[in-house]
């Protein structure tokens, strides 16, 4: 199947150049000073409340060698990605959540208490549309008047809208039936749904089960999530110096899982009880490797054409500019 972008990907599209336009101011301020971070600073009476779920990132940070922190860490569990991580950094009950960058439209900007500090680049072949192994849907196309699950305002529903526009369907066109995705995976058990649009561990669950693959995400879109950080851990310098000196263990630790995937596997195994033959099978599928990268434009555009997409399905009333819920200031340590 080829693969399908948004015509943002062209160097020429006017769209692409409307919103490098505008988060050219965004991201000058990255040139400037480094991250304010007091030299041999006591962060000892920090407190970072970061939220998790089951094969997050931490997850692994003991085998990177990466979790003697120098501030308190308070780790709490939420669903895989679901807006309701937005919702608690907003509202000030965490500090730090990795989120789709689709969870984060759906905030108004001028009400959001949050900034998006990284881009968060992710697999996009993880995201599965499936259908029961006895089904006789072999394709997309085929989903018209459908009962199909997916998880609202996240990535598996940006994927969906893609993949159905791709083969000149909108959630119109089928019967849109929103669930977590621990439901989901029931009711898919249970016979009572023709499709369901999955990411993350249900992903691999599906598959375990039997589940036949009907549309792959590498084929339709980029997966880009993004930490994350609520205002008030922002406003003070060594709330910043803690954030900064996590998002480093993050990405080190992506990077260890990049160079220990059989390690990787077997810890998912234990985890998820999904044997590490299926999570070895998926990091070899990836459509690229996961990674705590800067802020940048690309990050930006990316997030303006989720906007659009669920403009353009009557899910957003009115298009809205995300540049100013991006923050480039941690920039320099994602470099490192």
């Amino acid at each position: 199947m080829n693969t399908i972008f948004n015509a943002c990907d062209k160097p020429e599209s006017p769209a692409r150049r409307r919103v490098l336009a505008l988060s050219a101011g965004l991201l000058a301020g990255a040139a400037g000073p480094v991250l304010a971070q007091p030299q041999n600073a006591d962060l000892s009476a920090v407190q970072l409340r970061i939220s998790v779920y089951k094969g997050h990132i931490t997850s692994f940070f003991e085998a990177a060698g990466v979790a003697d922190f120098p501030y308190k860490v308070s780790y709490h569990e939420f669903p895989t990605a679901s807006n309701l991580l937005v919702e608690a950094v907003s509202n000030g009950v965490i500090d730090l959540a990795g989120s789709s960058n689709v969870s984060t439209i759906f905030v108004p900007p001028e009400r959001a208490r949050f900034r998006q500090i990284s881009s968060l680049h992710s697999d996009a072949n993880s995201y599965l549309i499936v259908v029961p192994k006895d089904s006789p849907i072999t394709s997309v196309g085929q989903l018209r008047g459908k009962n199909v699950a997916f998880l609202r305002s996240t990535t598996p529903h940006y994927f969906m809208l893609k993949t159905l526009a791709a083969h000149g369907l909108t959630h119109r066109d089928i019967r849109a039936v929103p669930m977590m995705q621990q439901d989901g995976y029931a009711a898919f058990r249970g016979g009572r749904l023709d499709a369901w649009v999955v990411g993350g561990l249900y992903s691999a669950l599906a598959v375990k089960d039997g589940a036949r693959v009907i549309a792959r995400g590498g084929d339709y879109f980029h997966a880009r999530g993004t930490t994350v950080a609520g205002l008030d851990i922002l406003s003070t310098a060594p709330g910043r110096a803690a954030v900064e000196d996590y998002l480093r263990r993050e990405k080190h630790t992506h990077a260890w899982v990049e160079s220990h995937p059989e390690q990787w596997a077997a810890q998912m195994e234990s985890i998820s009880k999904v044997p590490r033959a299926l999570w070895l099978a998926q990091f070899k599928r990836r459509s690229n490797p996961s990674d705590q990268l800067p802020v940048d434009a690309v990050a930006i555009r990316d997030q303006q054409d989720v906007v659009a997409s669920f403009v353009a399905g009557g899910l957003l009333q009115k298009a809205i500019d995300v540049t100013p819920l991006w923050d480039a200031r941690f920039n320099a340590a994602l470099k490192a």
